[in-house]
Protein backbone atom coordinates (compact mmCIF):
# COMPACT_ATOMS: atom_id res chain seq x y z
CA UNK A 1 0.00 0.00 0.00
CA UNK A 2 1.15 3.86 -0.39
CA UNK A 3 0.60 6.00 1.93
CA UNK A 4 1.63 9.79 3.17
CA UNK A 5 2.52 9.97 6.64
CA UNK A 6 3.34 13.21 9.01
CA UNK A 7 4.66 12.24 12.66
CA UNK A 8 3.38 14.73 14.28
CA UNK A 9 4.33 15.27 18.54
CA UNK A 10 6.40 12.84 19.87
CA UNK A 11 4.16 9.97 21.28
CA UNK A 12 1.03 11.43 19.33
CA UNK A 13 -1.92 9.34 19.07
CA UNK A 14 -2.86 8.15 15.31
CA UNK A 15 -5.37 9.79 13.18
CA UNK A 16 -5.72 7.77 9.82
CA UNK A 17 -7.23 9.89 6.93
CA UNK A 18 -9.75 7.99 3.69
CA UNK A 19 -10.35 9.84 0.77
CA UNK A 20 -13.12 9.51 -1.96
CA UNK A 21 -14.24 8.31 -5.07
CA UNK A 22 -12.02 9.71 -7.66
CA UNK A 23 -9.37 10.88 -5.05
CA UNK A 24 -6.19 10.16 -3.40
CA UNK A 25 -4.51 10.69 0.05
CA UNK A 26 -3.02 14.33 -1.93
CA UNK A 27 -5.64 15.31 -3.84
CA UNK A 28 -8.13 15.13 -0.85
CA UNK A 29 -5.93 15.66 1.86
CA UNK A 30 -2.55 17.52 1.58
CA UNK A 31 -4.26 21.03 2.64
CA UNK A 32 -5.14 19.48 5.89
CA UNK A 33 -2.26 17.26 7.00
CA UNK A 34 -0.04 20.10 8.02
CA UNK A 35 -3.19 21.42 10.96
CA UNK A 36 -3.96 17.64 11.69
CA UNK A 37 0.13 17.05 12.43
CA UNK A 38 0.02 19.60 14.45
CA UNK A 39 -1.43 17.15 17.31
CA UNK A 40 -1.45 13.70 15.85
CA UNK A 41 0.20 10.99 13.50
CA UNK A 42 -1.10 11.49 10.17
CA UNK A 43 -1.46 8.64 7.83
CA UNK A 44 -3.35 8.68 4.49
CA UNK A 45 -3.52 5.70 2.27
CA UNK A 46 -4.38 5.78 -1.32
CA UNK A 47 -7.26 3.07 -1.63
CA UNK A 48 -6.92 0.60 -4.27
CA UNK A 49 -7.47 1.29 -7.96
CA UNK A 50 -6.82 5.10 -7.02
CA UNK A 51 -3.45 6.94 -7.59
CA UNK A 52 -0.46 4.93 -6.34
CA UNK A 53 -3.25 2.52 -4.43
CA UNK A 54 -3.22 -1.61 -4.92
CA UNK A 55 -4.09 -2.54 -8.52
CA UNK A 56 -7.62 -3.98 -8.67
CA UNK A 57 -8.54 -3.69 -12.34
CA UNK A 58 -12.57 -3.79 -12.01
CA UNK A 59 -12.55 -5.92 -9.07
CA UNK A 60 -13.10 -2.80 -6.41
CA UNK A 61 -14.92 -3.82 -3.69
CA UNK A 62 -14.84 -1.52 -0.26
CA UNK A 63 -15.04 -3.90 1.68
CA UNK A 64 -11.70 -4.60 0.52
CA UNK A 65 -10.54 -1.03 1.29
CA UNK A 66 -11.54 -1.38 4.87
CA UNK A 67 -9.41 -5.13 5.21
CA UNK A 68 -6.65 -2.92 3.31
CA UNK A 69 -6.82 -0.01 6.06
CA UNK A 70 -7.35 -2.64 8.83
CA UNK A 71 -3.83 -4.07 7.62
CA UNK A 72 -2.32 -1.39 7.29
CA UNK A 73 -3.39 -0.07 11.02
CA UNK A 74 -1.93 -3.21 12.82
CA UNK A 75 1.06 -3.07 10.48
CA UNK A 76 2.04 0.57 10.93
CA UNK A 77 -0.21 1.56 14.62
CA UNK A 78 -0.87 1.06 18.03
CA UNK A 79 -4.06 0.45 17.59
CA UNK A 80 -6.79 1.54 18.53
CA UNK A 81 -6.74 4.72 16.24
CA UNK A 82 -8.93 7.38 15.11
CA UNK A 83 -9.94 7.32 11.74
CA UNK A 84 -11.93 10.10 9.27
CA UNK A 85 -13.74 9.20 6.06
CA UNK A 86 -14.53 11.78 3.69
CA UNK A 87 -17.20 10.86 1.21
CA UNK A 88 -16.28 7.17 0.18
CA UNK A 89 -14.29 7.26 2.75
CA UNK A 90 -17.22 7.50 4.73
CA UNK A 91 -18.42 3.98 4.22
CA UNK A 92 -15.03 2.73 4.24
CA UNK A 93 -14.86 4.04 7.71
CA UNK A 94 -18.24 2.34 8.76
CA UNK A 95 -17.35 -0.80 7.27
CA UNK A 96 -13.94 -1.09 9.25
CA UNK A 97 -16.05 -0.73 12.05
CA UNK A 98 -18.03 -3.19 11.82
CA UNK A 99 -15.49 -5.38 10.56
CA UNK A 100 -12.54 -4.43 13.06
CA UNK A 101 -13.73 -2.97 15.46
CA UNK A 102 -11.04 -3.49 17.76
CA UNK A 103 -8.81 -1.22 15.58
CA UNK A 104 -11.07 2.39 15.63
CA UNK A 105 -11.23 4.23 18.68
CA UNK A 106 -13.69 6.40 17.13
CA UNK A 107 -14.84 8.00 13.93
CA UNK A 108 -15.16 11.14 12.12
CA UNK A 109 -17.53 11.06 9.08
CA UNK A 110 -17.11 13.76 6.71
CA UNK A 111 -19.80 15.04 3.77
CA UNK A 112 -21.03 11.30 3.55
CA UNK A 113 -23.78 8.86 4.11
CA UNK A 114 -25.12 5.54 4.90
CA UNK A 115 -25.83 4.88 1.16
CA UNK A 116 -25.57 7.01 -2.18
CA UNK A 117 -28.46 5.63 -3.91
CA UNK A 118 -30.82 8.61 -3.83
CA UNK A 119 -32.72 10.07 -6.25
CA UNK A 120 -31.46 9.74 -9.90
CA UNK A 121 -30.41 13.23 -10.24
CA UNK A 122 -28.40 12.84 -6.75
CA UNK A 123 -26.62 9.82 -8.21
CA UNK A 124 -25.81 11.37 -11.59
CA UNK A 125 -23.73 14.24 -9.65
CA UNK A 126 -21.97 12.20 -7.75
CA UNK A 127 -20.80 10.26 -10.60
CA UNK A 128 -19.63 13.23 -11.90
CA UNK A 129 -17.50 14.42 -9.71
CA UNK A 130 -15.09 11.31 -10.78
CA UNK A 131 -15.25 12.00 -14.45
CA UNK A 132 -14.56 15.82 -13.48
CA UNK A 133 -11.62 14.26 -12.22
CA UNK A 134 -10.29 12.32 -15.57
CA UNK A 135 -11.44 14.82 -17.77
CA UNK A 136 -9.83 17.86 -16.09
CA UNK A 137 -6.47 15.81 -16.68
CA UNK A 138 -6.76 16.49 -20.68
CA UNK A 139 -8.69 19.94 -20.79
CA UNK A 140 -6.42 23.19 -21.54
CA UNK A 141 -5.81 24.98 -18.68
CA UNK A 142 -8.86 28.25 -18.45
CA UNK A 143 -8.12 30.67 -16.11
CA UNK A 144 -11.49 30.48 -14.24
CA UNK A 145 -10.38 26.66 -14.22
CA UNK A 146 -6.80 26.61 -13.66
CA UNK A 147 -7.18 26.15 -10.38
CA UNK A 148 -9.47 22.94 -10.29
CA UNK A 149 -7.47 21.59 -13.07
CA UNK A 150 -4.50 21.74 -10.72
CA UNK A 151 -6.48 19.86 -8.45
CA UNK A 152 -7.21 17.15 -10.29
CA UNK A 153 -3.51 17.08 -12.11
CA UNK A 154 -2.79 15.77 -8.60
CA UNK A 155 -4.78 12.67 -9.08
CA UNK A 156 -1.42 10.15 -10.53
CA UNK A 157 -1.93 7.22 -12.18
CA UNK A 158 -5.51 6.09 -12.32
CA UNK A 159 -7.35 2.89 -13.78
CA UNK A 160 -10.29 3.59 -15.83
CA UNK A 161 -11.44 0.06 -14.72
CA UNK A 162 -11.14 0.41 -11.08
CA UNK A 163 -13.32 3.52 -11.01
CA UNK A 164 -16.22 2.37 -12.99
CA UNK A 165 -15.67 -0.48 -10.28
CA UNK A 166 -15.55 1.88 -7.45
CA UNK A 167 -18.80 3.84 -8.39
CA UNK A 168 -20.45 1.16 -8.77
CA UNK A 169 -19.96 0.09 -5.34
CA UNK A 170 -20.35 2.64 -3.87
CA UNK A 171 -23.72 2.94 -5.26
CA UNK A 172 -25.21 -0.22 -4.30
CA UNK A 173 -23.50 0.75 -0.59
CA UNK A 174 -25.71 0.79 1.74
CA UNK A 175 -25.33 0.76 6.04
CA UNK A 176 -29.12 0.91 6.67
CA UNK A 177 -29.86 -2.35 8.20
CA UNK A 178 -26.58 -2.60 10.35
CA UNK A 179 -25.54 1.00 10.98
CA UNK A 180 -26.96 1.15 14.34
CA UNK A 181 -25.14 -1.99 15.31
CA UNK A 182 -22.16 0.08 15.72
CA UNK A 183 -20.36 1.03 18.87
CA UNK A 184 -17.46 2.97 17.49
CA UNK A 185 -17.91 6.66 18.83
CA UNK A 186 -18.64 8.59 16.03
CA UNK A 187 -18.64 12.60 15.13
CA UNK A 188 -20.39 13.91 11.58
CA UNK A 189 -18.85 16.73 10.00
CA UNK A 190 -22.06 17.83 7.81
CA UNK A 191 -21.06 20.02 4.34
CA UNK A 192 -23.64 22.67 4.72
CA UNK A 193 -23.71 23.70 0.94
CA UNK A 194 -23.12 20.06 -0.66
CA UNK A 195 -24.94 19.31 -3.37
CA UNK A 196 -23.63 15.61 -4.25
CA UNK A 197 -24.35 14.32 -0.62
CA UNK A 198 -27.32 16.38 0.48
CA UNK A 199 -27.00 17.39 4.19
CA UNK A 200 -29.86 15.86 4.97
CA UNK A 201 -28.33 12.52 4.35
CA UNK A 202 -25.48 13.17 6.26
CA UNK A 203 -28.06 14.14 9.36
CA UNK A 204 -29.75 10.83 9.05
CA UNK A 205 -26.27 9.09 8.98
CA UNK A 206 -25.42 11.14 12.51
CA UNK A 207 -28.99 10.32 13.81
CA UNK A 208 -28.61 6.60 13.41
CA UNK A 209 -25.58 6.97 15.15
CA UNK A 210 -26.60 9.22 17.78
CA UNK A 211 -23.71 10.97 16.54
CA UNK A 212 -22.89 14.91 17.37
CA UNK A 213 -22.89 16.99 14.37
CA UNK A 214 -20.35 19.38 13.46
CA UNK A 215 -21.78 22.34 10.62
CA UNK A 216 -18.60 23.26 8.01
CA UNK A 217 -20.13 25.88 5.57
CA UNK A 218 -18.56 24.59 2.16
CA UNK A 219 -19.54 22.28 -0.66
CA UNK A 220 -18.00 18.80 -1.89
CA UNK A 221 -15.30 20.09 -2.86
CA UNK A 222 -14.28 21.99 0.27
CA UNK A 223 -11.09 19.82 0.56
CA UNK A 224 -9.55 21.62 -1.88
CA UNK A 225 -11.85 25.15 -1.41
CA UNK A 226 -11.23 25.61 2.38
CA UNK A 227 -8.73 22.93 3.56
CA UNK A 228 -8.24 25.18 6.69
CA UNK A 229 -11.83 25.07 7.24
CA UNK A 230 -12.38 21.67 7.13
CA UNK A 231 -9.36 20.90 9.23
CA UNK A 232 -10.65 22.73 11.61
CA UNK A 233 -13.90 21.16 11.51
CA UNK A 234 -12.47 17.80 11.95
CA UNK A 235 -10.11 18.97 15.19
CA UNK A 236 -13.31 20.07 16.44
CA UNK A 237 -15.21 16.87 15.62
CA UNK A 238 -12.36 14.44 17.47
CA UNK A 239 -13.11 16.67 20.64
CA UNK A 240 -16.96 16.00 20.16
CA UNK A 241 -16.39 12.06 19.95
CA UNK A 242 -18.07 11.02 22.98
CA UNK A 243 -16.38 10.31 26.25
CA UNK A 244 -14.92 6.70 25.49
CA UNK A 245 -13.38 7.51 22.72
CA UNK A 246 -11.34 10.01 24.22
CA UNK A 247 -10.29 7.98 27.10
CA UNK A 248 -9.03 5.20 24.19
CA UNK A 249 -7.19 8.53 22.47
CA UNK A 250 -5.68 9.30 25.38
CA UNK A 251 -4.84 5.54 26.28
CA UNK A 252 -3.16 5.19 22.26
CA UNK A 253 -1.34 8.07 23.24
Amino acid sequence: MYMREALGPRRSPTLVLLHGLGATAALNWDGCIPGLAERFRVIAPDHRGHGRGIRCGGRFRLEDCADDVAALVRQECRAPVLVAGYSMGGPITQLLCRRHPDLVAGMILCATSRDFRGRPSERVRFGAVGLLAQAARYVPPVPALERLGGMFDRVGRFDNRAWLAAAASLGTFTSREWIHELYTPATVVVTMQDALVPPRRQRKLAACLAAPVVELDGGHLVPHSDPRALTDAILFAIERLPRRARRARRHAA
